[in-house]
């Protein structure tokens, strides 16, 4: 039965010596220890708890017994007897999944994990007047379509924190003005929604790599200070964990194993994306600019959260509890905004974005011939090659260095010429011989 489970101990009745309160209590202390304690190993040699109350996972017996004689109030050869004799202890499988509105410990085919989730402390109430936040939301968008649509995402979330299809969403909300208020966006859903519910990154590699199911695992993901352009399979990963319910985790040390990965993104960044593709149908973009500046700005910030910490947070939460979702369509395209058609109208192509890359990393080289950008050259349109490598930065060119006169690549600003039979390459007022500037002596 894949349900939260709630253990009751049934103790043999007491002993004509035992008087019922003692009895009453003992029967108290073996449920509280059924309830909040697991096995986690259990060998000839040791034996290890679990504490569902701290998730620590390497409790030993002494501990346990510490603990539920003070929890309990009752005496430490009493819950020594208890823990050393007791048989209704489950045994933790060693997994956590994320299980929202079940209990700290979940049965799933007849195996017991522990919960990731925990309840928020924010309780939702649409008796509060949520306007403040709807405001908010229109001051830093501009728009009320795009407001709609951000508090439909929300919703669709907040009433359905791991959903059997997720929405295929994703949002991306930018800001080259500084402090604008996205990182309050991201505490504040954090207090809407709980914050086991959201996990945040720093780095877009934690969320595409062989880990990333851990970060996918829960109802929100937010990626902070998304560096643009830093990772051309960027939107690629994005694009298929934002359409998968699961994927295949390979954790270190471990098994592999299914992980179930309900989490719909939200990146925030200074700058605009550069990797929405024409045809993007997930990625929801939008500038978050409230255009306020100075003591105006502060003034409304001040007012904004002293509204939010009386009172604000319940009153959202209760606004997306209630939300009329009956227009939201999962599979729907997310809306084209003015943000993202300026973004797919100013995008660099992922080849042209990952050469970009390697002349950075490669900053000592400055003349290439074919086969050193060949794996680049090959995602290009053949027509527009000439654009892509200008927006990269390189130039190109056939130079008679050698009998077979090969064609060339070399960055703006160089000089090929040759002087006293030797072929010269001029940068920034330098000047090297050709075979000290090609990249891996490739000529």
């Amino acid at each position: 039965m894949n349900t939260a489970v709630n253990v009751s101990i049934v103790s043999p009745c007491p002993k004509e010596t035992n008087t019922a309160s003692e009895y009453k209590k003992r029967q108290q202390a073996e449920n509280y220890l059924a309830k909040r304690f697991l096995i986690a190993k259990d060998s000839p040699t040791v034996k290890l708890y679990v504490d569902t109350a701290d998730n620590q996972k390497d409790l030993q017996r002494g501990a346990v017994i510490g603990a539920l004689a003070h929890a309990t109030d009752i005496d430490y050869e009493l819950a020594k007897e208890i823990v050393e004799n007791t048989n209704q202890l489950r045994y933790w499988s060693g997994r956590e999944i994320y299980a929202p509105n079940e209990g700290v410990v979940v049965n799933r085919n007849h195996k017991y994990h522990l919960n990731l989730w925990k309840p928020a402390s924010i309780k939702p109430d649409a008796n509060v007047d949520a306007t403040p936040f709807v405001e908010h939301l229109q001051l830093a968008l501009g728009s009320n379509e795009e407001v709609e649509f951000v508090l439909d995402f929300l919703a669709y979330r907040y009433q359905n924190p791991k959903p059997k299809h997720k929405a295929h969403h994703a949002l991306y909300l930018f800001s080259e003005q500084q402090g604008q208020g996205k990182s309050l966006f991201k505490d504040t859903i954090m207090e809407v929604f709980g914050r086991d519910a959201i996990r945040v990154s720093s780095d877009v590699k934690e969320i595409t790599g062989q880990p990333s199911y851990q970060f996918w695992g829960r109802t929100l993901l937010v990626v902070e200070e998304v560096k643009v352009g830093a990772d051309t399979r960027l939107y690629d990963s994005i694009k298929a964990l934002s359409g998968m319910n699961v994927m295949d985790a390979n954790p270190k040390g471990r098994e592999s194993f299914e992980a179930e990965i309900p989490a719909q993104v939200i990146m925030l960044s200074n700058r605009a994306p550069m990797f929405i593709e024409e045809h993007d149908r997930r990625f929801f973009v939008a500038e978050w600019d409230t255009g306020l500046r100075g003591s105006e700005k502060e003034e409304y910030f001040t007012r904004y959260i002293a509204w939010l910490e009386s009172g604000g947070y319940e009153a959202i939460a209760g606004l997306l509890d209630t939300r009329d979702l009956s227009g939201y369509k999962l599979t729907a395209h997310a809306p084209m905004t003015p943000a993202k058609s300026a973004c797919i109208e100013d995008s660099i192509p992922p080849a042209v974005e990952e050469l970009i890359e390697f002349l950075a990393d490669n900053p000592r080289s400055l003349v290439f011939s074919y086969s050193d950008l060949k794996s680049f050259l090959k995602d290009m349109e053949t027509t527009r090659q000439k654009e892509f490598l200008a927006m990269a930065g390189l130039n190109k060119g056939r130079k008679p260095v050698n009998a077979n006169k090969p064609t060339l690549y070399w960055r703006d600003g160089v000089e090929i010429t040759k002087a006293n039979g030797e072929w010269i390459v001029t940068y920034q007022g330098s000047s090297n011989q050709l075979e000290r500037v090609v990249y891996k002596d490739s000529l």
